[in-house]
């Protein structure tokens, strides 16, 4: 019952009404300001929380607010909120008075609920450090609007938007206070015309754009994936590169080493094979590596870490494959 409580105060800072289903609905009635003629005074504006045992139906707030604390679903959250209600009512019936919090108390009298708000509007007011200020309203708007251009130390509303007017005719205008910059309005058509007829023409005589960008998981750049860095791997030139590239293809053989030098990542076999044969030289042979989900070519194998780390960090491969990594097979 004291989450429950918790919730309807959390929810009453936000909100004008808080239903709690089968129970009721907390209100907060506000009244502005106002200025009570007969006293003479002006009243500050008053907040009271009151009750309306009409309103039972769950409009979903209090579940979920339940869910959202406790990080649950709203099914779930909407039945701890049935749990506290009723056992909030069966408070209500054996001891016929419930606390609500900060809020007020609730009492059965009669077979009746009664609400009390532990705060009314007058105590509420000297709480906030409200008070009621004497002072007399003025005759007319006017006259009010004189005195708080005398507080504020500027014209009244009136006299500005007189002179404005008198600005806008053109029978007047104050150039001590303003920056005018007179432009033709016909001279400005034809500027806003000339300016589009000039981005039309652009549209149509710059060449449109047909590159098509090729995205790949590798860390070797695109325009190498994309040309062969030499003639003879787009090419062979014997009969001896063409059988090996086909003896590749028909069948790629995995690297017996658990750790791999890999330059470049695809997400299919295929792509990775094509890129070793196109890459591939006397001094290094690709192979391809297949994973779970991606395809890795390799540009050697061995068993030991420090190997591998040494062998690519020689002069010679790191000017050939620069961006290469060590892979851990196992």
């Amino acid at each position: 019952m004291n989450t429950l409580t918790l919730h309807i105060e959390y929810l009453l800072l936000k909100h004008d009404c808080v239903i709690v289903p089968g129970l009721g609905a907390l209100l907060n009635v506000r009244q502005p300001a106002r200025y009570d003629e007969e006293r003479k005074l002006w009243l500050p504006m008053t907040r009271e929380v009151r009750f309306n045992a009409a309103l039972t139906h769950d409009d979903g707030l209090l579940a979920s607010s339940y869910a959202r604390k406790e990080q649950v679903s709203y099914a779930e959250g909407r039945e701890m909120l049935g749990d506290a209600v009723h056992e909030l009512l069966a408070t209500l019936r054996q001891e016929s008075l419930v606390t609500l919090g900060r809020i007020g108390t609730l009492s059965t009298h009669e077979g009746t609920l009664v609400f009390s708000p532990r705060h009314d509007s007058k105590r509420l007011i000297n709480i906030l450090g409200y008070h009621e200020a004497p002072v007399s309203k003025p005759d007319s708007e006017t006259s009010l609007q004189e005195e708080l251009a005398d507080e504020i130390g500027c014209a009244p509303v009136n006299k500005i938007a007189e002179e404005s007017s008198i600005a806008s005719e053109g029978r007047k205008f104050d150039t001590e206070r303003n920056y005018y910059i007179a432009v033709n309005k016909t001279f400005a058509r034809v500027a806003a015309c000339l300016a589009i007829i000039l981005i039309t023409s652009l549209a149509f005589v710059l060449p449109p754009n047909t590159q098509t960008n090729v995205d790949k998981a590798s860390v070797v750049p695109v325009e190498q994936m994309l040309q062969p860095r030499n003639p003879k791997a787009s090419a062979p030139a014997n009969k001896a590169d063409i059988e090996i590239n086909e003896q590749r293809a028909e069948q790629v053989e995995e690297p017996e080493g658990r750790y791999h030098a890999i330059i470049a990542t695809f997400a299919t076999p295929a792509e990775a094979e094509a890129f070793a044969s196109a890459h591939s030289s006397a001094s290094s042979e690709l192979r391809v590596v297949n994973g779970r989900t991606k395809s890795r070519v390799s540009a050697f194998s061995t068993d030991s870490r420090e190997e591998a780390t040494r062998r690519i960090s020689e002069t010679s491969f790191k000017q050939e494959y620069g961006d290469a990594w060590i892979w851990d097979a196992e």
